[in-house]
């Protein structure tokens, strides 16, 4: 072959190769993994799957991998694979573990890639909440302020009115008069509520409502620990005093809480919007959206009705590729008012997107603006310090101590002097 005709054939072929390299390269698939643990839930994995599917026909050449774990194990699994260097690039904490999160450094600041024109457009507690020395780490997804769910039929068997219980007091003596029914038609105990008590740090987390409604505080005015109180001691009290009248069983977790309720068995569940979504799935009664009604928390002995929020918010990790891949999924979900819509009637959920909550129809109902009626009086970061898993444990420990028989005064003096030892003092 002359050596003019392999020129020719070279330069050809330099010629051809990139378009090779180019198409492959369009067709390649960005995988964005979001670690999650609402589509582990079966009343969140139509609505998760179908987001991603919309998301990806959107943008060719990108697919969502969830990877489904518990409640329980969320947060533990982000800062396992950030720190062996496999972070997923998206996931969904709830506001309470940002400090934690972002003091260990796994989470992309949320500003890096929206606008403050973007992070306008949405209810701004829960932003502020994730903030920490002044930087938004987290996109609100929905908002969770935690209120009473009341079963309808108990209350009128005990005689109540179907409202609100004006304070703490009247909520106490509630608990009491349904939980001294006795027994349902299928020989169960009716219980007056239906309360998380087992020990875990979840418990912990949503015991500090208890301890504000009787005047307890985690920390003072100067950021101390302050769980040596007389407001402390009731709260421990009042659980000692729900379990040992068998107005709550003793070693009740979050799944079981909310099946007792949907087995009409209890007067009253402290839960989130999500409740609603869920209840369908734990039985075979299609009405039972129409057995409670949800109320705002009672009036403290201070007179304000102070709840947790466990609102949950998407955020990117630092160490994950696709940055802004994975930011415009995470404006996709939280700021379509399609995908609010699907959030809204499948899962029943506050979504947090200002234009939609004001407009939207479905976030007009009674139940919804009982939730926004609690909002003012949520905080869905209790005391904003990267040590706040260890004083969950600690409020963990003195709950099941007290429920235990444990005096009160003794709990408290004890879990002040742990909660000095978490901060070095």
């Amino acid at each position: 072959m002359k050596k003019s005709m392999i020129l020719v054939i070279i330069l050809a072929l330099l010629m051809v190769l990139p378009l090779f390299a180019q198409g492959a390269k369009e067709d390649e698939t960005i995988e964005i993994e979001f670690l999650t643990r609402f589509r582990a839930e079966e009343f969140g994995r139509e609505v998760f799957n179908t987001v991603a599917e919309n998301f990806s026909k959107d943008n060719p050449g990108v697919t969502i991998k969830y990877t489904d774990v518990s409640y329980d194990d969320l947060r533990s699994q982000m800062l396992l694979k950030a720190q062996a260097g496999t972070p997923p690039n998206i996931s969904e904490p709830v506001l309470s573990w940002i400090p934690q999160l972002a003091g260990a450094g796994i989470l992309e600041p949320i500003d890096n890639y929206m606008s403050d024109e973007d992070l306008a457009r949405y209810i701004q507690s829960p932003i502020d909440d994730s903030r920490i020395d002044g930087v938004p780490y987290a996109v609100p997804f929905f908002h969770g302020p935690i209120l009473l769910y009341a079963n309808k039929e108990l209350m009128q068997k005990a005689g109540l009115p179907l409202r609100a219980p004006e304070d703490i007091y009247e909520f106490q003596s509630w608990i009491e008069k349904i939980g001294s029914l006795g027994k349902d038609k299928t020989g169960e105990d009716i219980i007056g509520f239906s309360m998380r008590n087992v020990k875990s740090p979840n418990s912990g987390f949503w015991f500090v409502p208890w301890v504000w409604s009787w005047g307890g505080e985690l920390v003072d005015d100067q950021g101390n620990p302050s769980l040596d109180s007389q407001g402390f001691r009731d709260a421990l009290e009042f659980y000692a005093w729900c379990t040992d009248n068998g107005y709550s069983p003793k070693g009740i977790d979050a799944p079981t809480s909310r099946i007792i309720f949907a087995q009409g068995r209890a007067g009253f569940v402290f839960d989130g919007p999500w409740l609603k979504g869920m209840l369908p799935t734990m039985t075979d009664n299609p009405d039972i959206n129409s057995m409670y009604e949800v109320f705002t928390v009672p009036k403290g002995v201070n007179g304000e009705p102070w709840s947790i929020a466990n609102p949950t918010s998407l955020v990117v990790l630092s160490g994950s590729e696709n940055k802004d891949i994975s930011f415009n999924y995470i404006k996709y979900m939280t700021a379509s008012n399609d995908v609010s819509r699907l959030l809204v009637d499948k899962m029943g959920l506050l979504p947090t997107y200002k234009e939609f909550a004001d407009t939207d129809p479905g976030m007009q109902t009674a139940f919804a603006k009982e939730f926004f009626k609690q909002m003012p009086y949520s905080r869905g970061v209790p005391w904003k310090n990267e040590k706040w898993p260890g004083l969950e444990d600690l409020l963990a420990t003195a709950m099941s101590q007290a429920i235990a028989g444990e005096s009160a005064d003794t709990v408290a003096r004890n879990a002040q002097q742990e909660f000095l030892s978490l901060l070095g003092k």
